[in-house]
């Protein structure tokens, strides 16, 4: 019985929705736009809250890996940070191929991401070192 009581509520809500829906799509804000997300998954990066950013930075770059429309820099950036993030959770392994899929091809190494560059750069020499690859390391140093 109860469960038909909450059929019937669902039901009337889900009419009084229909007959307000046009009103209420027009009233939606826009959902944030991929920049918007990035910044945002960032600054949870920054709080320290890696453990909280990566799952934000993933969903991120599934999106950007598969989008019609490529944007490397994008895409770089969103690795990169994903890369940040793993690192600081001590997952080395994971982070190292986030910052060899980051910094592959050349994407950040221009002079607007130039210092993103850098930085990754040592953050991945940095993961080399913690896996005792001192040899690939001092390469990259």
């Amino acid at each position: 019985m109860r469960s038909l009581i909450v059929i019937s509520a669902l039901a009337g809500l889900a009419s009084e929705a229909g007959a307000q829906a046009p009103q209420a799509i027009q009233s939606a804000p826009a959902s944030p736009s991929t920049q918007e997300r990035f910044d945002a998954a960032k600054a949870v990066l920054e709080k320290p809250s890696p453990k909280e950013a990566l799952p934000l930075f993933e969903v991120l770059e599934r999106e950007l890996a598969t989008a019609a429309k490529p944007r490397p820099t994008s895409l770089a950036l969103t690795r990169l940070f994903k890369g940040f993030a793993l690192s600081r959770l001590s997952r080395y392994e994971e982070a190292e191929v986030a910052f060899e899929a980051a910094l592959a091809g050349g994407t950040l190494d221009k002079p607007q991401t130039a210092d993103l560059y850098v930085e990754g750069m040592k953050e991945l020499a940095t993961v080399k070192l913690v896996k005792l690859d001192d040899a690939e390391a001092a390469k990259l140093f």
